[in-house]
């Protein structure tokens, strides 16, 4: 018994499932969250984002990094029905996330921790965490397509 494509499929359900929970939970950061920054009491902001940023690894840190090696576990455990360029598409989108956390959003709010508010790296914080919504939504939109036409092709085989 070949359990590979079992195996395979999984993985990228796993998959599936982290990109559509960082798309909601990124979408949440920069419209919610991030965007209520500028309205907390700036005398408690650099206890605030020390906590913050201390409670962001499980809900944020572990699935973002989670979503990035299963990205580049496709390349040997991809299934027969995913194409290539997909999977390549995925890898540079988490690559773009993990580049743009490092350079801006993980910085700031370190700094916004040591310093406490500062509106203008606020706003920075804002426009830059743009770059990772928009890959984690174009990452998400991808894989309902991929799972749409997965369907439609199973509706049609029977």
């Amino acid at each position: 018994m070949n359990t590979q494509p079992a195996t395979n499929n999984l993985v990228f359900i796993i998959f599936i499932g982290f990109s559509l929970y960082n798309l909601g939970y990124i979408l949440n950061s920069q419209l919610q969250h991030f965007a209520l920054y500028s309205h907390l009491n700036p005398n408690g902001f650099a206890d605030y984002m020390t906590q913050n940023n201390k409670f962001a690894v499980l809900p944020a840190v572990v699935p973002g990094f989670t979503n990035l090696l299963l990205s580049l576990i496709l390349i040997w455990l991809k299934p027969a029905y995913l194409p290539d360029w997909n999977v390549y598409l995925f890898i540079a989108l988490n690559v773009i996330v993990t580049v743009s956390t490092f350079i801006w959003q993980r910085s700031l709010h370190v700094e916004l921790a040591e310093t406490g508010f500062d509106a203008a790296k606020i706003q920075l914080l804002l426009r830059t965490n743009w770059i990772r919504t928009i890959a984690y939504a174009i990452q998400g939109i991808t894989v309902l397509i991929l799972l749409k036409n997965l369907l439609q092709q199973i509706n049609s085989a029977k």
